[in-house]
């Protein structure tokens, strides 16, 4: 397989609007509990034209994490704890348990509590945002947009990936904690089967995994993934030694899957801020982001 990482500049409204009239979706990675403004805004404005978004929400970063606040959700203008910091230090976000004084929260999204069972961090953010937003955007975790792929490439990815990266891998452990391990043996996959432990995918597989599913879901044929990136994603793009081990992994993963060599994969990698900065884009959007942004996730210093 071949990956073709392209970065189109200035271009990038172009390049959205060319993938919505052939009827593809637009995708969007971000962490979960730092869906803000500018996310929304770029959900609803894409759905205004006709378009469709796959947003994969990460969750394998910490439940602390400073940059996107998952131990907090915003719900009708009310900042909600749902786990304290140090409930919440270290552990990652899709299997950290809320604490029993977030249950208020789950009440208000509707969730369903049975006796026993378990609400996630996860769990309250991605139904606050399937809430709010329109049934163009599909919305799904990291961990059930990777195992999507099925078990046996997922299998293989992480085979491949373990043999080409020279650096510890991650895993989960039975309290939700990060680890990290040198040999991957015979350890289970986080997220495969609903699992809450196990190995985590590193980056490069993560993006991999990506290209991979295009191509399955395309029977094969070549593909073009856009994915509207913040600036992590752009350097990582950027990177050739990590978009390198990236192709390597889809290349061989494909061809276990006997999936042909010759497929070619064009990786469009639009800056998030020079698509929502274009004035073409403000154009297609109402006066909705307000409105829906007080039930979702995002940055608590908009919540007055």
């Amino acid at each position: 397989m071949k990956l073709n990482v392209i970065h189109p500049g200035e271009s990038s409204l172009g390049v959205i609007k060319s993938t919505i009239d052939q009827g593809e979706p637009i995708y969007r990675s971000p962490h979960v509990g730092n869906v803000n403004a500018s996310e929304l805004s770029l959900m609803l404005g894409i759905d205004a034209m006709g378009g469709s978004m796959q947003i994969e929400l990460v969750d394998t970063i910490r439940g602390d994490d400073r940059y996107s606040d998952p131990r907090n959700l915003v719900f009708g203008g009310r900042v909600i704890t749902l786990a304290s910091r140090n409930y919440a230090k270290s552990r990652v976000v899709g299997g950290c348990d809320v604490e029993p004084s977030a249950i208020e929260a789950a009440k208000l999204l509707g969730v369903k509590i049975d006796d026993g069972s378990q609400v996630t961090l996860k769990t309250l953010h991605t139904d606050a945002l399937v809430q709010a937003m329109p049934q163009t955007v599909a919305i799904s975790t990291s961990s059930e947009y990777f195992s999507s792929i099925g078990e046996q490439a997922y299998q293989l990815v992480l085979a491949e990936s373990g043999g080409i990266i020279d650096r510890p891998l991650r895993m989960v452990d039975g309290e939700g904690k990060l680890r990290e391990v040198m040999e991957a043996g015979s350890l289970p996959i986080y997220g495969l089967d609903g699992s809450k432990e196990g190995l985590l995918p590193p980056l490069e597989a993560m993006m991999a995994i990506e290209a991979i599913k295009k191509v399955l879901d395309s029977g094969g044929t070549d593909s073009q993934i856009v994915h509207v990136a913040g600036p992590d994603m752009i350097r990582y793009t950027k990177l050739d030694e990590v978009m390198g081990i990236v192709s390597v992994i889809a290349d061989r993963v494909l061809g276990e899957l006997g999936i042909s060599k010759s497929v070619q994969v064009d990786y469009v990698v639009p800056c998030m801020k020079t698509v929502l900065g274009s004035s073409g884009f403000a154009k297609v959007l109402g006066g909705e982001v307000q409105s829906q942004y007080d039930i979702l996730v995002g940055e608590l210093q908009r919540v007055s």
